[in-house]
């Protein structure tokens, strides 16, 4: 598949949306408005999944948290109980 650069993909759409009638609009429109809702829904659930991830990451953190004073409190209560 051809890669253009967003410029030549835009006058490329400009020249066909000004040879096209109304009919041809109307659905090219359609199309376009489908293809943003899909987006949409798209972009929605990567922020829910970014979202989770950040949850998780603190989540993990806090778990590391714990166990970076596990061993000091291991070591506390051997002393204690000598």
């Amino acid at each position: 598949m051809d890669q253009k650069s967003l410029s030549e993909y835009l006058k490329s759409k400009e020249k066909e949306v000004l040879n096209m009638n109304k009919a041809e609009l109307l659905k090219e429109l359609k199309k376009t408005e489908a293809q943003k809702s899909l987006l949409k829904k798209e972009l929605h659930a990567l922020e829910k999944e970014i979202h989770d991830h950040q949850q998780a990451t603190k989540r993990i953190q806090s778990e590391l948290q714990k166990y970076k004073r596990l061993p000091y409190i291991v070591c506390t209560i051997s002393e204690i109980l000598k």
